[in-house]
């Protein structure tokens, strides 16, 4: 089966550096794909406690100084 596999790849110019030269070109793009979802997401968290904490802040401190 090995055999019959190399045969196929030889018949289409696919060598084994070609293969994993492939792989790591995939796992480039697969993680600079993540990293650029990552970069968006902190981005909008960090829009959203600028806008959070602050509220969060106030009812923290309107709760103390009522129960007062």
């Amino acid at each position: 089966m090995a055999r019959l596999l190399g045969l196929l790849l030889s018949f289409f110019s696919i060598s084994p550096r070609n293969l994993l030269e492939g792989l790591g070109s995939t796992a480039l793009e697969i993680f600079d794909i993540i990293a650029g979802m990552l970069a968006w997401a902190v981005e909008y968290i960090l829009i959203g406690a600028i806008v959070i904490v602050p509220i969060w802040l106030v009812l923290v401190l309107w709760r103390k100084f009522r129960g007062k």
